[in-house]
This record gives C-alpha cells, sequence and structure tokens, in this order.
C-alpha cells in the first residue's frame, strides 16, 4: 500500500498539470493545501494527543471525538467566510467554489483518519492499514475520475465525492469548551505546533507568490515543486530506520542512514531536474521550467529531507515543542523572505525563500542534534 500511496500522489501531481492550465493548477493547489489544513492541523493536535499511549483508552477516544468537532467548527466557519466574500468582498465564484469542495473533503476525509488512529491505538494493524490508506488516497484517486474535463470544480468535485464513499460518514456529537480546551493544552498543544508550523512550512511561500501574482504563478510554481518533492517518498521509509536507532541510542547507525538519506535524495533530485529542465516543457506545453527555478527547488526539497531526518531525532529524544519551535521560526523566516524576494525576483524568489526556510530548519535541528549527543558522550 506504501507504494500505491507514493504512485497515487505522484500521479496527481503529473497529471493535474497535464490537463489544467497553471491558473486552474494553481486554483487546484489552494484547494488541496485547505485538504491537508483540515487534516493536519483544523483538529487543534487533538488527534496526535490521541497516540499517546500514557492517557486511557476512554481519554484517547474523548480526543478523537474533540478533534471530529473542532475540524467540523473549523469546517463550517470556512465556508460560511468563504459565502460572505464573494457575496460582499467580490471573491470570485471560480476560485471559491473548488476551495469549499477542498474544505469539504478535508472533513469528509477526517473520520478514516480517526479510525486509523483507533485501529493503531487498538493495535489492529489490518484496520489502520486500510483507514490510513484510505483516508491519504481517496481524494486523490476520486480527482482522477472527471481531471480530463480540465475544470478545476469538477476535478476537487470528484475527489470529494470519492472521499465521502470510502468510509462511514460521522456527526460530531461534543461541545468543546474553553474550560476543556484550557485544561487538556499540555496534551494538544505540542501536536499543534508541530502540524501547524510544517504546514507554514510547505506552504507559505507559495501563499506570499499567489498574493502577488496571482494562481497562475501558484500553478507555475507548484508545476516545478511538487515532482521533485516525490523524492520525499525515498527518504521517508528510512525516516523509520533512524527512529528505530536512536531509540536504542545507537547514533553512529542514525548517522549512517541519515548519509544514505543524503545520497539518494540528492541524486533522485538530479534525475528529476535535469528532465524537468530538459523535457519538462515538452511533457506540459503551458509549463516553464528554467534552470535557476529546477535548481532552487531542488535544493528546498533536499533541506526539507534533512530537516526531517533530524526532526525524528528529536521527536524521539522527547524534544517535540523543540522541534516544534525551530519550524515555527523557520516558517517565520521563510514567510518574510518571501515578503521581501517575491515581488522582485517572483517564482525564484518563492523557491529561495523555501530554500531558506527548509536551511534554517536542517541547521538549527541539526545544532541542537549535536549537542544533545555531545552532552550524552561521556
Amino acid at each position: 500500500m506504501v507504494s500505491l500511496s507514493a504512485a497515487l500522489a505522484l500521479s496527481q501531481m503529473l497529471l493535474l498539470p497535464l490537463f489544467l492550465s497553471p491558473a486552474s493548477f494553481g486554483i487546484a493547489i489552494l484547494a488541496l493545501s485547505l485538504v491537508q489544513y483540515m487534516n493536519q492541523a483544523a483538529d487543534l493536535g487533538f488527534v496526535n494527543a490521541a497516540t499517546r499511549t500514557d492517557l486511557s483508552p476512554a481519554t484517547r477516544a474523548y480526543f478523537r471525538e474533540t478533534a471530529f468537532t473542532l475540524v467540523s467548527w473549523v469546517a463550517l466557519l470556512a465556508l460560511v467566510a468563504l459565502w460572505m466574500s464573494t457575496l460582499f468582498a467580490g471573491f470570485r465564484a471560480e476560485v471559491a467554489v473548488p476551495l469549499a469542495i477542498g474544505v469539504l473533503t478535508g472533513w469528509l476525509l477526517t473520520p478514516n483518519r480517526l479510525r486509523a488512529n483507533a485501529a493503531a491505538a487498538g493495535g489492529n494493524e489490518r484496520h489502520a492499514l486500510w483507514y490510513g490508506f484510505a483516508w491519504q488516497n481517496a481524494n486523490k484517486a476520486g480527482m482522477f475520475l472527471l481531471l480530463p474535463t480540465a475544470n478545476v470544480a469538477l476535478t476537487m468535485l470528484s475527489g470529494g465525492l470519492a472521499s465521502a464513499a470510502a468510509g462511514r460518514p460521522l456527526l460530531p456529537r461534543f461541545t468543546a469548551s474553553v474550560e476543556y480546551l484550557r485544561r487538556t493544552a499540555r496534551y494538544w498543544v505540542p501536536g499543534l505546533a508541530a502540524s501547524f508550523s510544517a504546514f507554514l512550512l510547505s506552504w507559505t511561500e507559495t501563499y506570499v507568490l499567489g498574493a502577488y501574482f496571482g494562481e497562475e504563478a501558484m500553478g507555475e510554481y507548484q508545476a516545478v515543486l511538487r515532482p521533485l518533492a516525490g523524492a520525499m517518498y525515498i527518504y521517508i521509509p528510512l525516516m523509520t530506520l533512524i527512529q528505530a536507532s536512536v531509540s536504542v541510542k545507537d547514533y553512529s547507525r542514525a548517522r549512517r542512514i541519515r548519509v544514505l538519506v543524503l545520497v539518494l535524495t540528492l541524486g533522485a533530485l538530479v534525475v528529476g531536474a535535469t528532465v524537468l529542465h530538459a523535457w519538462g516543457s515538452t511533457l506540459w506545453p503551458r509549463y516553464q521550467f528554467p534552470l535557476m527555478l529546477v535548481c532552487l527547488c531542488a535544493t528546498a526539497v533536499l533541506f526539507g529531507a534533512l530537516s526531517m531526518s533530524y526532526g525524528i531525532e528529536l521527536v524521539v529524544a522527547g524534544r517535540q515543542l523543540l522541534a516544534a519551535w525551530i519550524n515555527a521560526g523557520s516558517a517565520v523566516a521563510l514567510g518574510l523572505s518571501a515578503v521581501l524576494l517575491v515581488p522582485h525576483l517572483g517564482l525564484n524568489g518563492a523557491a529561495l525563500s523555501a530554500t531558506a526556510g527548509w536551511g534554517l530548519a536542517a541547521l538549527l535541528q541539526s545544532w541542537v542534534v549535536w549537542r544533545m549527543r555531545r552532552r550524552a558522550t561521556p
């Protein structure tokens, strides 16, 4: 299923630019970012908190129910905001409708995410694998059905319907009071900090680019970045090996695996960057793949791989909140550099700011890991 998930993700990012214009692809990317937000941060970290083994099964189930309630409220508020913006702020319906579908898709995917979480907590690997696969891939598979229409709203709608068909729907049953959120803050705040900072690192420069130059520029930028980001399917499986090595304090093995991550990712990026620059415009005639932009995007992806390899070590060492703050600070630096660079350098400015943000995260995380190991060495 891991290989199929990787194939679906890569196919999505390779086929969307083939059928969609840069402007339509930019809208689709914006909608997909909302799907990711709904699944990554809208629950305020309660899904991450529900994975803690030091909590009772009843408490973890309560956290999952709270998570779905929060995601439902976020979805409702987002839909109202989009509707109001079209009525009173002149927001274009051809943009608002796909975004609304993206919000609904993220909400529809949440039940399977919660079921995967519950199955994993209960040791049911088969159900955890199935629900996890459905949560992560139903939308991707569904989008292919109506993608040939070249209509971004229909494409997102088919993904949303597939998400709804992949699992039984849920309705929120629990109202999370402010007092309850305050009392449980020590459980959900670390997870929220980690997931939201990771989301900002992934999307900030794209949002800034869209704010200055519109959805067409977003589509042109993501058409270069997303195929290169497919290198993550090479190094993500190796992260579990780093996690296992650090857990038994075999730091030398963790270091060797990190070098392997670097070498494999670099090799994949060299090949991918060469193909994109040489033949990208042949495969996707409506898009351009200039050498500078391709190289900057590849460098950002490489720094992202390094950051993840050091970040997983911090998490295993119990420094989740520190890792989240590093990502948050790097996201702020990325955003500031994007605001400064994008107006003058356009797409290159967005890629340069992404490189700076992920590079800063990798540098700070590696320094903290080095300090931890130095203190642990007698």
